[in-house]
């Protein structure tokens, strides 16, 4: 399986949008202008992704949940090598969780790793 890079998940007016701003930030004179185009960089980029992983990520991810001696609720996604998170309650672990998973598949994406 290839490696994803942002760039192959973006539609070409985003590519396009993509070029233009980067052309932006290094034409730009003062910091704050730089500072303005990298923020709507990394706006881009995030649209991009979370795309992506709403097509990608259709399949199910394997959660399990444990309760420990003390009630805390342990959520353990297998996918994903050390993804686990806990909560007080199972709708806090499973809340946790997802943000753990979501945490994982962006270092993927950003370390062009094979997901």
């Amino acid at each position: 399986m290839k490696p994803i890079r942002v760039k192959d998940v973006m539609t070409d007016d985003e590519l396009e949008e993509f070029e233009e701003l980067n052309y932006a930030v290094l034409t730009s004179a003062t910091k704050m202008e730089r500072n303005f185009y990298n923020k709507e960089i990394e706006n881009l980029i995030q649209k991009a992704k979370d795309r992506y992983f709403r097509k990608k990520w259709k399949r199910r991810i394997n959660v399990s949940y444990e309760q420990d001696e003390d009630g805390y609720f342990i959520a353990t996604c297998s996918d994903f090598d050390g993804c686990y998170s806990q909560g007080k309650t199972l709708l806090e672990a499973t809340e946790n969780i997802r943000e753990a998973i979501e945490l994982c598949l962006e270092g993927l994406v950003e370390n062009e790793r094979e997901i």
